[in-house]
Protein backbone atom coordinates (compact mmCIF):
# COMPACT_ATOMS: atom_id res chain seq x y z
CA UNK A 1 0.00 0.00 0.00
CA UNK A 2 1.73 3.40 -1.26
CA UNK A 3 1.00 6.44 1.13
CA UNK A 4 -0.88 8.00 -2.44
CA UNK A 5 -3.23 5.74 -1.34
CA UNK A 6 -4.35 8.55 0.97
CA UNK A 7 -4.60 12.70 0.85
CA UNK A 8 -2.04 14.35 1.01
CA UNK A 9 -3.53 15.73 4.10
CA UNK A 10 -3.42 12.66 5.52
CA UNK A 11 -0.21 11.70 5.27
CA UNK A 12 1.38 14.61 6.25
CA UNK A 13 -0.83 14.85 9.61
CA UNK A 14 -0.49 11.29 10.19
CA UNK A 15 3.31 11.52 10.11
CA UNK A 16 3.15 14.66 12.37
CA UNK A 17 1.28 12.40 15.03
CA UNK A 18 3.27 9.13 14.97
CA UNK A 19 0.07 7.26 13.25
CA UNK A 20 -0.78 5.46 10.17
CA UNK A 21 -2.05 7.45 6.83
CA UNK A 22 -5.03 4.49 6.88
CA UNK A 23 -5.91 5.76 10.79
CA UNK A 24 -5.57 9.35 10.16
CA UNK A 25 -7.81 9.13 7.35
CA UNK A 26 -10.64 7.55 9.29
CA UNK A 27 -10.78 9.71 12.28
CA UNK A 28 -10.53 12.67 10.40
CA UNK A 29 -13.95 11.33 9.12
CA UNK A 30 -12.37 11.93 5.25
CA UNK A 31 -14.61 9.65 3.03
CA UNK A 32 -17.05 11.84 1.51
CA UNK A 33 -18.04 13.69 -1.38
CA UNK A 34 -18.87 17.23 -3.04
CA UNK A 35 -20.39 18.47 -5.92
CA UNK A 36 -20.65 21.86 -7.30
CA UNK A 37 -21.25 23.60 -10.29
CA UNK A 38 -19.06 26.83 -10.88
CA UNK A 39 -20.46 27.88 -14.06
CA UNK A 40 -17.71 30.93 -14.12
CA UNK A 41 -14.38 28.87 -13.84
CA UNK A 42 -13.72 25.84 -15.38
CA UNK A 43 -14.30 23.11 -14.88
CA UNK A 44 -18.06 24.20 -14.15
CA UNK A 45 -18.80 21.22 -12.56
CA UNK A 46 -16.25 20.28 -9.54
CA UNK A 47 -16.23 17.45 -7.64
CA UNK A 48 -13.72 16.90 -4.56
CA UNK A 49 -13.56 14.68 -1.70
CA UNK A 50 -12.06 15.97 1.97
CA UNK A 51 -14.01 17.66 4.42
CA UNK A 52 -12.85 20.83 5.29
CA UNK A 53 -12.57 20.02 8.71
CA UNK A 54 -10.65 16.69 8.33
CA UNK A 55 -7.69 18.07 10.50
CA UNK A 56 -9.76 19.71 13.52
CA UNK A 57 -11.58 16.41 13.74
CA UNK A 58 -8.09 13.87 13.64
CA UNK A 59 -7.46 16.19 16.75
CA UNK A 60 -10.25 15.58 18.84
CA UNK A 61 -10.60 11.70 18.11
CA UNK A 62 -6.87 11.20 19.13
CA UNK A 63 -7.03 12.33 22.62
CA UNK A 64 -9.94 9.83 22.97
CA UNK A 65 -9.11 6.00 23.73
CA UNK A 66 -8.60 4.30 20.74
CA UNK A 67 -11.75 1.78 20.50
CA UNK A 68 -14.26 5.09 21.47
CA UNK A 69 -12.33 7.31 18.75
CA UNK A 70 -12.68 4.65 15.73
CA UNK A 71 -16.60 3.89 16.88
CA UNK A 72 -16.96 7.68 17.12
CA UNK A 73 -15.40 8.52 13.87
CA UNK A 74 -17.52 6.18 11.78
CA UNK A 75 -20.61 7.16 13.46
CA UNK A 76 -20.12 10.42 13.41
CA UNK A 77 -18.29 10.21 9.45
CA UNK A 78 -21.49 8.18 8.30
CA UNK A 79 -23.89 10.62 9.92
CA UNK A 80 -22.43 13.27 7.99
CA UNK A 81 -22.60 11.59 4.98
CA UNK A 82 -26.39 10.55 5.10
CA UNK A 83 -28.17 13.44 6.59
CA UNK A 84 -29.04 16.03 4.15
CA UNK A 85 -27.94 19.51 5.07
CA UNK A 86 -29.31 21.64 2.32
CA UNK A 87 -25.86 21.05 0.55
CA UNK A 88 -24.49 18.84 -1.72
CA UNK A 89 -22.38 16.66 -0.35
CA UNK A 90 -22.51 12.79 0.64
CA UNK A 91 -25.23 11.01 -0.89
CA UNK A 92 -27.08 14.68 -1.92
CA UNK A 93 -23.84 15.02 -3.60
CA UNK A 94 -23.65 11.44 -5.54
CA UNK A 95 -27.86 11.75 -6.44
CA UNK A 96 -27.14 15.23 -8.04
CA UNK A 97 -23.93 14.69 -9.99
CA UNK A 98 -25.86 11.62 -11.24
CA UNK A 99 -28.59 13.72 -12.33
CA UNK A 100 -27.20 16.46 -13.55
CA UNK A 101 -24.46 14.40 -15.82
CA UNK A 102 -26.70 13.79 -18.77
CA UNK A 103 -27.33 17.51 -19.28
CA UNK A 104 -22.88 18.67 -18.80
CA UNK A 105 -22.54 18.62 -22.42
CA UNK A 106 -25.47 21.55 -22.63
CA UNK A 107 -22.53 23.58 -20.43
CA UNK A 108 -19.40 25.48 -22.06
CA UNK A 109 -16.28 23.99 -20.98
CA UNK A 110 -18.15 20.08 -20.50
CA UNK A 111 -15.61 18.50 -21.30
CA UNK A 112 -12.92 19.39 -18.78
CA UNK A 113 -15.48 18.55 -16.22
CA UNK A 114 -15.76 14.74 -17.30
CA UNK A 115 -11.56 15.12 -17.45
CA UNK A 116 -11.57 16.02 -14.08
CA UNK A 117 -14.24 13.25 -12.77
CA UNK A 118 -12.43 10.59 -14.27
CA UNK A 119 -9.18 11.88 -13.24
CA UNK A 120 -10.38 12.31 -9.49
CA UNK A 121 -11.38 8.98 -9.45
CA UNK A 122 -8.60 7.44 -11.02
CA UNK A 123 -5.88 9.29 -9.20
CA UNK A 124 -8.17 8.11 -5.40
CA UNK A 125 -8.02 4.52 -6.23
CA UNK A 126 -12.77 5.33 -6.13
CA UNK A 127 -13.01 8.70 -4.18
CA UNK A 128 -10.95 7.19 -1.76
CA UNK A 129 -13.19 4.47 -1.17
CA UNK A 130 -9.71 1.92 -1.08
CA UNK A 131 -8.38 3.98 1.60
CA UNK A 132 -11.44 3.69 3.81
CA UNK A 133 -11.03 0.09 3.56
CA UNK A 134 -7.82 0.91 4.92
CA UNK A 135 -8.72 2.24 8.13
CA UNK A 136 -12.00 -0.39 8.54
CA UNK A 137 -8.55 -2.87 8.66
CA UNK A 138 -7.04 -0.65 11.78
CA UNK A 139 -10.36 -0.76 13.26
CA UNK A 140 -10.83 -4.62 12.88
CA UNK A 141 -9.00 -5.52 15.71
CA UNK A 142 -11.29 -3.52 18.26
CA UNK A 143 -14.64 -4.07 16.10
CA UNK A 144 -14.36 -7.30 14.33
CA UNK A 145 -18.02 -5.91 12.73
CA UNK A 146 -16.78 -4.07 10.40
CA UNK A 147 -15.40 -7.01 8.09
CA UNK A 148 -18.87 -6.77 5.85
CA UNK A 149 -18.96 -3.35 5.33
CA UNK A 150 -15.47 -3.46 4.41
CA UNK A 151 -16.21 -6.20 1.36
CA UNK A 152 -19.00 -4.16 0.11
CA UNK A 153 -16.27 -0.83 0.43
CA UNK A 154 -13.88 -2.54 -1.42
CA UNK A 155 -16.58 -3.57 -4.37
CA UNK A 156 -17.51 0.32 -4.02
CA UNK A 157 -13.95 1.48 -4.81
CA UNK A 158 -14.11 -1.00 -8.13
CA UNK A 159 -17.42 0.57 -9.12
CA UNK A 160 -16.41 3.95 -8.71
CA UNK A 161 -13.23 2.85 -10.82
CA UNK A 162 -15.58 1.27 -13.58
CA UNK A 163 -17.25 4.90 -13.79
CA UNK A 164 -13.89 6.51 -14.44
CA UNK A 165 -13.58 4.02 -17.71
CA UNK A 166 -16.70 4.90 -18.55
CA UNK A 167 -16.20 8.29 -18.26
CA UNK A 168 -13.02 8.76 -20.84
CA UNK A 169 -14.74 5.96 -23.19
CA UNK A 170 -18.34 6.02 -23.17
CA UNK A 171 -20.35 9.01 -24.56
CA UNK A 172 -24.19 7.80 -23.20
CA UNK A 173 -23.77 10.39 -20.21
CA UNK A 174 -27.60 9.40 -19.43
CA UNK A 175 -26.65 5.60 -18.70
CA UNK A 176 -23.30 6.83 -17.09
CA UNK A 177 -25.55 9.10 -15.20
CA UNK A 178 -27.74 6.02 -13.87
CA UNK A 179 -25.04 4.21 -12.83
CA UNK A 180 -23.54 6.96 -10.60
CA UNK A 181 -27.08 7.21 -9.34
CA UNK A 182 -26.45 3.63 -8.47
CA UNK A 183 -23.77 4.60 -6.68
CA UNK A 184 -25.75 6.63 -4.16
CA UNK A 185 -27.80 3.61 -3.58
CA UNK A 186 -24.52 1.48 -2.98
CA UNK A 187 -22.91 3.64 -0.51
CA UNK A 188 -26.09 4.48 1.50
CA UNK A 189 -26.01 0.47 1.87
CA UNK A 190 -22.28 0.94 3.54
CA UNK A 191 -23.53 3.58 5.51
CA UNK A 192 -26.34 1.81 6.67
CA UNK A 193 -24.36 -1.19 7.80
CA UNK A 194 -21.93 1.19 9.34
CA UNK A 195 -24.83 3.02 11.73
CA UNK A 196 -26.48 -0.42 12.71
CA UNK A 197 -23.26 -1.38 14.19
CA UNK A 198 -21.97 2.27 15.39
CA UNK A 199 -25.25 4.80 15.38
CA UNK A 200 -24.98 5.86 18.77
CA UNK A 201 -20.85 6.61 18.55
CA UNK A 202 -19.94 5.47 22.17
CA UNK A 203 -16.97 2.98 23.23
CA UNK A 204 -18.27 -0.09 23.00
CA UNK A 205 -16.18 -3.83 24.23
CA UNK A 206 -13.56 -4.34 22.27
CA UNK A 207 -14.44 -7.93 20.53
CA UNK A 208 -11.25 -9.46 19.48
CA UNK A 209 -8.76 -9.61 21.90
CA UNK A 210 -4.79 -7.94 20.80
Amino acid sequence: MSDKTFPEQATTLAATHDISPALAFGLGEGLNLYYRRQLVQAPPHLIHVLPLAFGEKLAERLILPRPQAIADALASNAYGVMVCTGDWHGLDAIEKWGEELPFWQNTQGWEQSIIAAATLIEQTDGLYRRAYCHFLNEALPYYNEVAAPRALLNEIADEWLAIATRLRTDDNFERIGSRVLRMASRESRFWGMILDRFGLGREREVSTSH
